[in-house]
């Protein structure tokens, strides 16, 4: 996974925060040993328990969320690889001009349809996004990895996998992937009206108006 593509997604990134963490404690198989703290391993497990919650802590990460992760990750595996399925691996070729960022993209746009967006502005994403389905206004949240780099227009799109409503009526996105407009419906800006030649009064009142708006809440 390129640096590149954690930038672009909140997904991969914090996919790279689980690896970084399952690195931490791990056992060498022929010392029986932690490759971090040397110690021996005392109970019948892959990694050095002790480490994890030390790297947890200093890193500001909850390690009982991470375990569960772990845990529920090796289940699904079992799962999808069980004999049962009569699966057979490698029998359809991914196309290899895709990243797989892109292959999650085109998934999550599938089954999400109603969580697809665009920033309003392509290279300022602390300006806000809009929620295509819904046409509504919405906040990235600060925390979104998406806020840190200015996005190519074509690249502007995304979907949400957390949406929430602040008590203030501001809504607020949050653990977005990046997909591609390719497929996306065209979505483009109307022209409301248009009026020429009109007065200075007029003209200052339209802009009372606007700077108003810009103030509500839900702007």
């Amino acid at each position: 996974m390129s640096s590149a593509e954690e930038y672009n997604s909140d997904l991969l990134n914090l996919c790279t925060v689980f690896n970084d963490w399952k690195k931490k404690g791990t056992i060498d198989l022929m010392t029986h040993k932690c490759i971090d703290c040397k110690k021996s391993s005392q109970h019948e497990s892959d990694a050095c328990q002790s480490c994890r919650t030390k790297y947890s802590f200093m890193n500001g990460l909850n390690n009982q969320i991470l375990e569960l992760i772990e845990s529920s990750i090796k289940f699904y595996i079992n799962t999808i690889t069980d004999s049962r399925w009569k699966l057979t691996p490698g029998t359809k070729r991914a196309d290899k001009r895709l990243s797989n960022g892109d292959i999650i993209g085109e998934h999550l746009q599938k089954l999400f349809p109603d969580q697809i967006g665009h920033l309003l502005v392509p290279h300022l994403p602390d300006e806000g996004a809009r929620l295509i389905t819904n046409d509504l206004r919405a906040s990235i949240a600060n925390s979104s990895t998406y806020v840190q780099r200015a996005h190519d227009y074509k690249r502007q799109y995304f979907v949400a996998m957390f949406i929430t409503r602040s008590l203030s009526g501001k809504y607020i996105v949050d653990r977005l992937h990046q997909i591609s407009a390719h497929k996306l419906p065209k979505s483009p800006i109307k022209q409301l009206v248009v009026r020429e030649n009109i007065g200075w009064s007029i003209n200052k009142e339209i802009r009372t108006l606007f700077n108003s708006i810009r103030t509500e809440s839900w702007a």
